[in-house]
């Protein structure tokens, strides 16, 4: 627990501890894999999209919080495979879910492994009744792909009205209510786009994975310190009197301004763990924006 450090040196162990707690879960991870010798199929972790971002700001600290999660780079050195999930709303037609498909997907490269396509009336965040309808489904989903997606999960693809008070009391069957695929076996409307959408992917799929993003090479640096301490605390004062000007962040204020801001020049951008990636690849950017604040370790 937070106990009202006095110096820098002090306010620098919860700093430590927050990367030995990133590093510990990397090691439970490896031990889990010992126990499943000679699996083939990878390893996903998938964490939910970014939240307390753009105009979604019920928890000022949630990039941080979010940033402080995810090590994409410490556990695909362990051999888990980065994805991510939806549940955001529509980004079809709103402009913070947009943003936050955006963040997410530009954090680092994988696969959407919750692609929404069948749930309106139960959607687990957002009892969003437009994804009855194939348009906000499909422009996610090519939205991901555009921002370096390795793959779409369309979940799900069937409904099912073999769904009980048992699994869930809330919720009448159909389960997912309009997945592209009725419970009976017929299609529904859904279906062609999604058909199409797997056709295209048979084609170009291996080329989509190998190509090179992120063309103008601009990218927003993270530095995830800064994360870890916000995540700790948020009260600028307490850093104050630890001897820090203000609250280290990595991305809130700033990054969300910075995207909308190349979104109004039509210019693509990508994120970086400035403290992790080797210098030979931070050198292949053009140029690299961040939060700064008065500390970096070398």
């Amino acid at each position: 627990t937070w106990a009202n450090p006095t110096s820098k040196q002090q306010a620098l162990a919860y700093l430590d501890w927050a990367e030995y707690s990133a590093d510990f879960y990397r090691r439970v991870f490896l031990k889990y894999k010992s126990y499943m010798p000679g699996i083939t199929v990878p390893y996903v972790i998938n964490p939910n999209a970014v939240y307390g971002y753009y105009d979604y700001l019920s928890d000022l600290s949630g990039v941080e919080h979010w940033l402080s999660r995810i090590n994409p780079e410490l556990m695909g050195g362990a051999g888990a495979v980065h994805g991510y999930t939806n549940w955001v709303g529509t980004p079809a037609y709103e402009n913070t879910p947009y943003a936050r498909y955006v963040f997410t997907a530009t954090r680092y490269r994988g696969p959407n492994l919750e692609d929404n396509w069948a749930y309106s009336k139960n959607d687990p965040l957002n009892n969003n009744e437009r994804y009855k309808f194939t348009t906000p489904s499909y422009f996610a989903s090519m939205l991901f792909t555009a921002f370096g997606a390795t793959g779409i999960n369309v979940y799900t693809a069937v409904s099912t009205d073999n769904w009980t008070s048992e699994l869930d009391s809330a919720n009448t069957p159909p389960h997912p209510p309009d997945a592209p695929i009725a419970p009976d076996g017929t299609y529904r409307n859904k279906y062609w786009t999604a058909q199409q959408l797997g056709l295209f992917f048979a084609d170009e799929g291996k080329y989509l994975v190998r190509a090179e993003f992120r063309q103008s090479k601009i990218a927003w640096g993270i530095y995830p310190p800064y994360a870890w301490a916000d995540a700790w605390n948020t009260d600028p004062a307490k850093w104050r009197n630890a001897g820090f000007y203000d609250v280290p962040r990595s991305g809130y204020y700033g990054v969300d301004g910075f995207q909308y801001m190349l979104k109004k020049k039509d210019t693509e951008f990508t994120q970086v763990n400035i403290k992790d990636t080797p210098l030979s690849e931070l050198q292949k950017y053009k140029i690299i924006f961040l939060a700064a604040y008065d500390w970096m370790d070398r």
